[in-house]
């Protein structure tokens, strides 16, 4: 539903074979979600300034921020931790590897230097894409790099390559604010000798 789905190879498109395929852990070939990183309570924060801190010093600090005072929110993340039966995360060997996807008007909005992922400029960019291409999931994740190019310009293209091979960081979300999407600061160093100063320089 929406950027969380899963892809099946099955022989024929009917209900029964899907039922089958999950019934028996076979014929799923990728699993699809948003990264839990860029919710707005991934980690635990102040809900005022957005400073992040360890579950056990908000507790330590009544839950109040100690830089301005603000109520600090436990994050998803602390919040599964303590849920957990297990200390780290465990894939079985039967499932599909899970592509952790972004929405494309974000990465548009990191290739073209904008802050806002709702600019004219990034909708522009985002029409042209869709009109082409059909679905934000056939760019993020199946579209050739090269057709993307030719649509939307370098910059686009190679963000959303980047991104393909999971190489831009997250500043995690927290206390009602957004994770957002940017790109390590070696690979911006490494695109030029003399380093970069906005990513919409990448060409």
């Amino acid at each position: 539903l929406g950027r969380e789905f899963n892809r099946f190879e099955l022989s024929r498109p009917v209900s029964s074979e899907m039922i089958e395929s999950i019934k028996e852990k076979k014929g799923i070939s990728l699993n699809v979600g948003l990264d839990p990183k860029l919710g707005k309570y991934h980690m635990t924060a102040c809900s005022k300034c957005y400073s992040q801190f360890l579950a056990k010093d908000a507790e330590k600090y009544g839950w109040r921020c100690k830089s301005c005072g603000g109520v600090v929110k436990k994050g998803v993340l602390d919040r599964v931790s303590e849920l957990a039966d297990f200390e780290s995360p465990r894939h079985p060997d039967f499932r599909p590897d899970y592509l952790r996807i972004a929405p494309l008007s974000e990465v548009i909005a990191l290739a073209l230097g904008c802050s806002n992922p709702r600019s004219r400029k990034v909708r522009r960019t985002w029409n042209r894409l869709i009109e082409h291409f059909k679905d934000e999931i056939t760019v993020l994740v199946d579209a050739d790099l090269a057709e993307i190019e030719e649509t939307s310009g370098p910059q686009v293209a190679l963000i959303i390559g980047l991104f393909r091979k999971r190489q831009l960081d997250i500043d995690p979300g927290g206390g009602g604010r957004y994770g957002r999407l940017k790109v390590p600061e070696e690979l911006i160093k490494a695109q030029r000798p003399g380093g970069q100063r906005t990513i919409a320089e990448f060409s």
